[in-house]
This record gives C-alpha cells, sequence and structure tokens, in this order.
C-alpha cells in the first residue's frame, strides 16, 4: 500500500508549492504496477554502481525535469543543458528516468530532441540503464527513441547505444510509416542502421517514399547518404521494383529522386533572394542539394545498362550533357560547372559540347548564358561544331528557339556564326529557322536583322 500511494503523496506536496510543475510530469511507477516499478529500481541501483560519470556540478536539488528545461534564446533555440548535472541527478533519482511528460513523451525522447545542444552518448546509456524500456518506448506517434535520435541527427555513438538496447527499434515504423532508416541524417548512422536492418531500403511510408527519397529531399541529410543507400540498394537488389536504393522508382506525387531533388533547388531558388555577398549557389543549403543531384545522376548514367530506366542519356556525355538533358534547374548546371569548368569543354559521342545540348532545347536561355561564360573562357564555344558540322546557332534554329531564349547570347558571343552554313545542307541560320516547323517570323526576322548583308542573294 504504501508504494502504491507514496507517488500519489509526493505529487501532492510539490503541487502545494509548485502547482506549474504538476502537469509536466506524471510517474510511470503506478500504471505498470508494483512489479514493473520494483524491476526498474532494482536494475536502476546495479547500474549505477558500475557507471563511471565525469565530475559533476550541483545541481541545487534540481529536477530532471528543470535540468532538461534548458535556457533558450529569443527565437526558442536551447542554448545550453548542463548534462554533467543531468548525470548526476539520475545517479540519485534514478525513478525520474522513468517519468513522463505529457504527451507520451519519455525523458530519453526529451533528450534526443535536443538537435542544438545534443546529448552524450554516456548519458543516453546512463537513462537507459535506469529504465531500459525506454528503447522500447513509442511516443503518440508510434515513433520509437531511435526515430528521435535519427530524427534530430544525433551521433553515430548515440545511435548505436540505443540500438545495443534494442535492435527491433531498427526495424519499426511509426504511424506514417516511417523507419528511423527514412530520416537518417549521417552516412556513419545510416550505415549503421542498415547493419542491422538491410530491408529498410525497400519500406516504404504512407507516401510511398522509399529512404533513398527522403534522403533526397531533406535539407540537412547529407550527400553521402544517398549515395550510401544507391551503392547498397545496388549491392543488395534492393529499393523498391527497379533495385538501385530506389534510383528508378517512383515515390510521392509520381516523382524519381532526382526530380524531387530538382524541385527543391527551384523551390529555394524561387523563394531565396540573392545575398549581397554572393549568390544562390553559395547558399549551404543549396550546395548540399546540388551535390545530391549530381550523385543522383552520376549514378544513373553508370547505371543506365543494368535497371529499366526512364530516361536516356547521349553516348560519352559527361554529368553536365546529363543535367541538361534532364532540365535541371540552372542553379545546380551553374554549381556543377563552377565546381569542374573543364565539363564544358567535353564533347559526347556526337562531338556535342554541353552547349550544343542546351541550344537544342526550350527554355535553356539561363543555362545557356551560364555555359557562355566569359569570365571561365566558355564565350568561344559558341563557334565549335559537332561532328555533324553544326554548330550550337544552328540547332536552336531547327528548334525554334526564340531569338530572346537564347539564340542572342550566343550571337553576343560569336557574331561571326550568322555567317556560318550548316555543313549538313549549306543553309544559313536564318534559312534553318525559316525552314523549320518550330520557327517563328519574329526570329527570322531578328537573325536577318543582326546581319542583313547574308541576306541579299535572294534580294529581287
Amino acid at each position: 500500500f504504501c508504494l502504491v500511494a507514496f507517488p500519489f503523496c509526493a505529487c501532492l506536496i510539490i503541487s502545494t508549492f509548485q502547482p506549474s510543475r504538476l502537469h509536466q510530469f506524471v510517474h510511470f511507477g503506478h500504471t505498470e504496477g508494483r512489479e514493473g516499478r520494483s524491476q526498474v529500481h532494482r536494475v536502476n541501483f546495479k547500474s549505477i554502481k558500475t557507471m563511471t560519470v565525469a565530475p559533476v556540478q550541483t545541481n541545487n536539488g534540481a529536477s530532471l525535469k528543470d535540468l532538461l528545461l534548458d535556457p533558450t534564446d529569443e527565437q526558442g533555440i536551447s542554448t545550453v543543458v548542463n548534462w554533467s548535472a543531468v548525470a548526476c541527478r539520475l545517479r540519485t533519482h534514478a525513478h525520474e528516468a522513468a517519468a513522463y511528460e505529457r504527451g507520451c513523451v519519455s525523458p530519453l525522447q526529451y533528450v534526443l530532441s535536443k538537435r542544438t545542444v545534443p546529448p552524450p552518448a554516456a548519458v543516453v546509456r546512463q537513462i537507459l540503464m535506469c529504465y531500459p524500456r525506454a528503447a522500447e518506448d513509442q511516443d503518440g506517434d508510434g515513433s520509437s527513441a531511435l526515430y528521435y535520435a535519427c530524427y534530430y541527427n544525433q551521433s553515430h555513438d548515440v545511435v548505436k547505444v540505443l540500438l545495443e538496447f534494442n535492435k527491433f527499434a531498427a526495424c519499426q515504423v511509426n504511424a506514417y510509416g516511417i523507419l528511423p532508416l527514412h530520416v537518417a541524417r549521417t552516412a556513419p548512422v545510416a550505415r549503421l542502421l542498415l547493419s542491422t536492418h538491410p530491408e529498410g531500403l525497400n519500406v516504404r511510408s504512407n507516401w510511398s517514399s522509399l529512404p533513398l527519397h527522403y534522403a533526397a529531399s531533406m535539407a540537412d541529410t547529407e550527400p553521402d547518404v544517398v549515395r550510401l543507400f544507391v551503392e547498397e540498394g545496388c549491392r543488395l537488389g534492393m529499393g523498391g521494383r527497379n533495385k538501385g536504393g530506389g534510383l528508378f522508382s517512383k515515390g510521392s506525387s509520381g516523382k524519381l529522386p532526382h526530380e524531387r531533388v530538382s524541385e527543391r533547388i527551384a523551390s529555394s531558388a524561387a523563394k531565396s533572394k540573392q545575398d549581397k555577398d554572393g549568390s544562390l549557389v553559395d547558399r549551404n543549403d543549396c550546395k548540399r542539394y546540388c551535390d545530391k543531384l549530381i550523385i543522383l545522376i552520376k549514378m544513373m548514367q553508370a547505371k543506365t545498362h543494368e535497371f529499366s530506366p526512364p530516361q536516356r542519356f547521349s553516348k560519352g556525355g559527361n554529368i553536365l550533357h546529363a543535367m541538361i538533358e534532364l532540365g535541371c534547374p540552372s542553379v545546380s548546371i551553374e554549381y556543377a560547372l563552377k565546381k569542374n569548368p573543364v565539363l564544358a569543354m567535353s564533347r559526347n559521342d556526337m562531338g556535342q559540347l554541353p552547349l550544343a545540348i542546351a541550344a537544342s532545347r526550350n527554355n535553356s536561355k539561363e543555362v545557356i548564358r551560364i555555359l557562355l561564360d566569359s569570365s571561365l573562357g566558355l564565350n568561344r564555344t559558341a563557334a565549335y561544331a559537332d561532328s555533324a558540322g553544326r554548330l550550337p546557332l544552328h540547332l536552336a534554329a531547327e528548334k525554334g528557339i526564340d531569338f530572346d531564349d537564347g539564340m542572342s547570347d550566343l550571337l553576343k558571343a560569336e557574331p561571326r556564326v550568322l555567317e556560318s552554313r550548316n555543313a549538313k545542307d549549306g543553309m544559313l541560320p536564318f534559312m534553318l529557322a525559316a525552314s523549320s516547323e518550330y520557327g517563328t517570323i519574329d526570329c527570322v526576322f531578328n537573325l536577318i536583322r543582326c546581319a542583313p548583308t547574308i541576306a541579299t542573294p535572294l534580294t529581287i
């Protein structure tokens, strides 16, 4: 009777002096019964004797909840947690590790949700030794402590400790069908989860998304996670119907992984304004997305003959050729070009530069400008013909590209191409535009206006 009545009496006394704290914690013991509570205390005291804890500061009698309610800045972001004091409190009040906050969030889950002040692995281990069931318990959405650790980007050591206490959590989905693997933010953590549950690469969430789709879409997920999922998917033959980790598998809204990344880049470009000290391509989030996109497209090029891809690439093309063929955002193409300007001078098996690919496609105005960057010495590529003797301007005229949609940039970079004839049929650019089913009168007029002498032989 005393064991059951004591927690209620304690809560009543505390509420007399601290009524605002009463709702924050409800002791777990009275819902588990005497056997469950006594088991927790027995494990606690044995574990505490064998644990090694660094010298700690006094906590002035503060409870575990008080210690975890750390100060925040003006934006409500945690600034500091005295983890030494937390460890000290657990040594003397082990039962507080089994106290639940309203909303079914355990102290362990609350600790793991601190992204800005991540807990040491030793503190996480101490909580689990005080209350081992914390590794199995779930919140209201069915999310385990392991899910919290992955979602809030905790360290590899913390995830390793959680798996030691409950490996089953690696294959446990929450109410939304999401595994911890879906929200793994770093390659070491993702590799650890795959070693425990490799079949997770096949698991789709309630929105039909594989772990690769999540890794591609989340801004703070490392690009190496994307590479790991594809490589392991190819090695194990997992990742949806087309395998490859889901490289050629559609997720929510029928989008492939690289298409989801492209959407994120385009959305970021639309919502963000250029900084005073640099362009959008210099932003960290944009860099991370661009790196993911480059990894995905390189993998698609390498695996295009092993699976059933929805996209064919030009033979012998580099990553820049492929990005233009897939219609990737201009920001990502600019990023790839800045990393390796030599890509713009590389030809595919048809002798085409990336500029030639862009010139033969609509809505490529920004891409053409990027590929003609004079600061990189690329403006001369406007005069480079492919294996069939066609210049980028010839290709643009054949495809009916509007004069102001990139054609004027080609002429500005190399005006002499107006008088260059197509090697195939000897036609000038304005003739190609006039004979093309996609050509417009405005385009033909502007080409002749730039060099009226080219039309004099046609004058009657």
